[in-house]
């Protein structure tokens, strides 16, 4: 048997392997478009089912996220009162405070003065609103919000070289893993296949 064949086999058995993967990685997203090879429609997997990814994942994120409250408890964390009394000032000086200055008799004791108290007590007040108003608009956002819909339909609209771009970014260090153990079992299996001729020899 040629002692060069012999030697080189491990080598062409690791390139074999590495190849193959490759190629297996490069078939999640080529081709784009279905195309027929010997009566067979070929796509890659990831195109082929694009539509189904994204009905997928947004129900994954739906069953599995958005059960724990995240987005209401996201809301709950953003301090509302600043917010709450800056709109608060402004009716008291812009709002109510003009108009009750344009009221004939009664315009006559709206003055700086009295538009802070006023404002003190709109602003004690609505301060105790600021919790049960904060509870209210991050249930109504949980609750109103389709994230299943608003997940799955930008999914559906990614162009697809794009949502290669994405995937890639994302499994890079993992496909380049795939393609070395690839290269690596191919050795070894050449390895052994070379053992066995060897004993059989």
């Amino acid at each position: 048997m040629n002692i060069l064949l012999l030697a080189i086999l491990p080598i062409i058995t690791a390139l074999i392997g590495w190849v193959t993967n490759y190629v297996a990685i490069k078939m999640l997203f080529r081709p784009r478009n279905p195309i027929n090879l010997f009566g067979f429609k070929i796509q890659g997997m990831i195109p082929k089912r694009q539509m189904d990814i994204a009905a997928r994942a947004a129900e994954l994120i739906e069953s599995e996220i958005l059960s724990q409250h995240i987005i209401k408890n996201e809301i709950l964390k953003i301090n509302m009162e600043p917010y709450i009394l800056e709109i608060s000032n402004k009716l008291v000086h812009q709002g109510i405070g003009m108009r009750l200055q344009a009221m004939p008799l009664i315009g006559g004791f709206i003055n700086e003065s009295t538009l802070k108290i006023f404002e003190n007590i709109m602003n004690e007040e609505m301060s105790k609103e600021v919790v049960p108003l904060a509870e209210k608009i991050a249930g109504e956002c949980e609750s109103q919000l389709d994230i299943n819909y608003l997940v799955k339909s930008q999914i559906e609209k990614l162009d697809l070289i794009n949502l290669e771009q994405i995937v890639r970014k994302i499994a890079a260090k993992e496909f380049k893993t795939i393609e070395y153990l690839g290269g690596f079992l191919g050795f070894v299996v050449g390895i052994l296949q070379l053992v066995i001729l060897l004993y059989i020899k």
